[in-house]
Formats: C-alpha cells, structure tokens, sequence
C-alpha cells in the first residue's frame, strides 16, 4: 500500500486492488497517495500545481481520515516549498535537502545534548569558548 502504483508487481496491484474493494475508506485514502504522488511526478509550473491542488483539496478533504488530513494540511502549509523545484528551471533535480539539512542539524543537536549532559563538562566547553581554559580531549 505504501509503494507508488509504478513500482507495484502485478500480483501486488490484484493484492492492492482486493483490499481496496473490501475497504473502501482505505481505498479512498490510497487514492489520495496516488494522486498527490502524480501532483508532483507531471505538473510542469506552479500555475499547474496550485491548479491540482485545489482539486484534490476539493475532491478528498471531506473523506480522508485523520492521519491523511494532518499530511495533507502539512503539505497544503507547506505547498510553497514543496514546489520550488519547479520555479529553479531543474524539475529533474528534486531534491530532500531541506529535509536532509533538518536532520543533520537534529543529529547535530542530540550529539551536542549528549556531550554536554553533565553540568561541569557545559562549564568547561562555555570555559573554551571563551578562552578561558584550553580543550582537553575526554
């Protein structure tokens, strides 16, 4: 359920469109996935995007269950940023960096929050930043 319709085998499509027939509150939701994954595989400008946007803003709002409406109100929040591949002139370059650049400045901040968890190692590192004390490995 969670792969795009392209990469799906031909018995997974049967398997996926079986337990769409038998829930169909879960194959409206697995509608949404499709085509908010075809909103950013074929629009060409953001005239294009917003375009389909609303569209599945008015198609599915009312139906989606309560998990798929926090996504999509993060991605309607958030549309801006998720479409300016399409203003840099490089659609084939879309990239995660922003997410990627998140995640290491969250690595970055556990990493320092493990090192400083004792009061007197905060002091000395406050101590070397302003020369006060010189480094010392640990």
């Amino acid at each position: 359920m969670l792969k795009g319709q392209e990469k799906l085998t031909h018995t997974e499509r049967e398997n996926v469109l079986l337990f769409c027939e038998k829930h169909p509150d879960v194959s409206l939701n697995y509608a949404f996935k499709e085509d908010l994954l075809t909103l950013y595989a074929t629009v060409q400008n953001p005239a294009q995007a917003y375009a389909y946007k609303d569209i599945l803003e008015e198609t599915y709002w009312d139906k989606l269950a309560k998990p798929m409406k926090k996504v999509w109100t993060f991605i309607k929040d958030n549309f801006e940023k998720t479409i300016a591949y399409l203003r840099t002139g490089y659609k084939a370059d879309k990239t995660n960096n922003d997410a990627e650049r998140m995640m290491r400045l969250i690595k970055r901040i556990q990493r320092t929050h493990y090192f400083l968890r004792k009061g007197d190692t905060y002091l000395r590192k406050i101590k070397v930043v302003l020369g006060m004390q010189k480094p010392t490995a640990t």
